[in-house]
């Protein structure tokens, strides 16, 4: 008898799963005892780093995606409550940000020293944070979770004031100037390769 066993995500990457597809497949690992050294409420309230190895297709990319706010945002409409609700029972949420090799390896050499390319890379890793806990918010917006008055009037004021943002009016708009800053970023570790430049984040005209 040949071996018929096929890995069901051999042809697929969670990475690029739809998030409705992710809930769909989550299995929860917790529930079979397949941690010794963490529980399910360490996700969220563990100070420390927790760090996950395995080769491909072991379900890392899965379970980091699974507690990602896309997805938990989800999984509170299946189970008929609020997102709001999810965040008070986690006391946190979680962002999935995923960079390869190659976009990693753009942020180095070319003359440059590593306090810049640190500096830089630092500098896009809280533009792409800082955007997905906008979006979050705006989700919780979106679905009156939070009153708008509070948004518009007190929060999204003084994020414009504390970033350096021109003024703003809605959410749309402060995701709108992530996007173009997180741009920014990508042109000059595009262009870096043909002109040596310091990066400079207050040049933003596009």
């Amino acid at each position: 008898m040949s071996d018929s066993y096929r890995n069901p995500f051999s042809g697929s990457n969670a990475a690029q799963l739809e998030t409705d597809l992710i809930l769909q497949y989550w299995c929860n690992p917790f529930a079979y005892q397949l941690f010794s050294g963490i529980k399910e409420a360490d996700i969220y309230e563990d100070r420390m780093n927790i760090v996950f190895m395995g080769g491909r297709s072991t379900g890392k990319s899965m379970f980091l995606r699974y507690w990602s706010y896309p997805v938990q945002f989800k999984a509170a409409e299946r189970d008929r409550i609020t997102f709001a609700d999810i965040l008070k029972r986690n006391q946190g949420i979680g962002f999935y940000f995923r960079i390869d090799g190659p976009a990693l390896k753009s942020f180095q050499g070319h003359g440059l020293s590593d306090e810049h390319w640190s500096s830089v890379f630092t500098h896009y890793f809280e533009l792409i944070v800082g955007r997905q806990y906008i979006e979050a918010i705006k989700l919780l917006q979106d679905s009156n979770q939070i009153e708008h008055e509070i948004i518009e009037n007190s929060f999204i004021p003084k994020l414009c004031e504390h970033l350096d943002f021109a003024p703003k009016s809605s959410l749309d708009e402060v995701i709108e100037e992530f996007d173009k800053r997180i741009k920014h970023v990508d042109r000059y570790r595009g262009d870096v390769p043909f002109h040596t430049t310091p990066f400079d984040p207050g040049e933003r005209g596009l």
